[in-house]
């Protein structure tokens, strides 16, 4: 798999999330581009299928957001999910597919929980990210 749509893709999102807190002489792009290198450093190590590993390292941050606790963004649990699937013995793209799809189907509902129209607008964002991914998946699994 070629990764530099990819990489270029998360280059332009992130450039939007600013820097981290405790690291404001590193974007969070440097970030990214440091657990991707780390990613495939331990797959080598560890095994897993190498290219969900690696969309996982490269996309984790893609809906951070320094107002909300990591674990709460989307994308990075969805992630953390499919990393999980990666290291699975009979760890398969069409694995990780439902498992993100049932991520979204679960979570979809959950904008009620948003109390403000400002909240409602960031989380429909990042479930439109999961849609465009789902999407995307589809097309190339199916």
């Amino acid at each position: 798999m070629n990764y530099a749509d990819v990489i270029e893709f998360v280059k332009t999102q992130t450039a939007e999330n600013g820097r981290p807190p405790n690291y404001e002489f590193r974007s969070r792009f440097e970030h990214t581009m440091r657990v991707y290198r780390w990613a495939i450093k331990l797959q080598s190590k560890l095994g897993g299928d190498l290219d969900i590993i690696v969309l996982a390292a490269l996309l984790h941050d893609i809906g951070w957001d320094e107002n909300r606790p990591h674990g709460e963004v989307g994308a990075v649990s969805v992630l953390w999910d499919s990393m999980a699937t990666a290291l699975e013995d009979d760890a398969s793209y069409k694995r990780a597919y439902y498992r993100i799809k049932n991520f979204y189907r679960i979570n979809k509902p959950k904008i009620r929980r948003c109390k403000t129209d400002a909240g409602r607008v960031e989380y429909n964002k990042r479930m439109q990210l999961l849609e465009e991914f789902i999407f995307q998946l589809e097309k190339e699994l199916f």
